[in-house]
């Protein structure tokens, strides 16, 4: 498969589109960074200094943003080696982990706590030139899809166990950006936290949401993990463009554990002509949410990677599935 190229519903290969919320519809961008607004220029981050001082961040206002935590559900590990893969473009020394649980990727240099050169090999890559990518995490473990898993996958692979948040802490010295998948769903599109999550470490200074559009329309018990814990903000029997954006706003929901943190929106899962009505629907939504509350409106993105549910195997390499 072509490095950077996703399989369509239709069995095409297609490059990922990233789409940036005007206010008024999905302008298309070139790289996901521009679309959620980490990007310099037009749609540069800016972070107040009160952000700043809640997150002890030393950014100038200007840069990116150098420690990004993703939660929600729907695309996270996607997203986050997209984001990865165009900080390494701009020359950036990244290295990307989890706080919770992600499958071993492919074609990434890994590194584990649990290996006696883990600080060998970090102080290695703080000293190879930029425009690398390192995935470390605590250790690897085996996995099988179990009854609550809905992973396209059913054979068995490894998977990456998170480190403590003060251990992740520490990997600050060895990288221009961190990013840590904070957050697990089960491969679920939609998720409500539990108490215990999302696990965002203190050092965090941007928090991206993500949501899959794949929901819209979809019993809630089925599409969203953690659904008995929806009763704290509205629960129905389909999930809806107002309900998917109740949750990607709400405190007690995707914005969970945010703080004064600068806040993304990304709807992933953007497939087709259904979803893209429902992604400019649940941006309409959110804008609603934040007026009526009094917030400012958030940077929203949509995206499109690949399709989850195909109906061949995703571990034979027949298609190549991004989770």
């Amino acid at each position: 498969m072509r490095p950077g190229w996703t399989c369509a519903r239709d069995g095409r290969w297609k490059m990922p589109e990233f789409y940036h919320w005007s206010g008024d519809e999905f302008q298309r961008v070139q790289m996901l960074l521009d679309a959620l607004g980490l990007e310099t220029g037009s749609l540069q981050i800016k972070c107040p200094a009160a952000e700043i001082a809640e997150c002890g961040s030393e950014m100038d206002g200007k840069r990116p943003c150098r420690v990004i935590s993703i939660v929600g559900a729907g695309g996270k590990t996607s997203t986050m080696f997209q984001l990865a893969k165009e900080y390494a473009g701009m020359g950036k020394r990244v290295i990307v982990t989890t706080s919770t649980h992600i499958f071993r990727p492919d074609g990434y240099e890994v590194v584990l706590k649990d290996q006696p050169e883990w600080l060998e090999r970090l102080m290695e890559f703080t000293e190879k030139p930029g425009g690398n990518i390192l995935v470390t995490a605590a250790e690897e473990m085996d996995w099988k899809k179990g009854k609550n898993d809905n992973f396209p996958c059913d054979k068995a692979k490894k998977k990456l166990k998170g480190m403590e948040p003060h251990e992740i802490g520490r990997l600050l010295n060895y990288c221009d950006v961190l990013l840590i998948e904070a957050d697990g769903s089960k491969g679920l599109p939609v998720k409500v936290p539990a108490e215990h999550e999302p696990v965002i470490i203190p050092e965090t200074q941007v928090v991206i949401g993500c949501a899959g559009l794949t929901a819209i329309g979809e019993m809630i018990q089925e599409v969203c993990f953690r659904s008995e814990f929806l009763e704290r903000i509205r629960k129905d029997g389909k999930v809806t463009e107002q309900l998917l954006a109740e949750i990607l706003c709400s405190e007690s929901g995707t914005r969970k554990n945010v703080g004064k943190r600068a806040y993304r929106i990304l709807l992933n899962q953007l497939d087709g002509s259904r979803e893209k009505g429902a992604a400019e629907q649940t941006a309409k939504w959110i804008d609603q949410w934040s007026q009526k509350n009094g917030k400012e409106n958030v940077t929203i993105a949509a995206s499109c990677f690949c399709i989850l549910r195909i109906k061949n195997d995703g571990c034979t390499g027949n298609v190549k599935c991004n989770w």
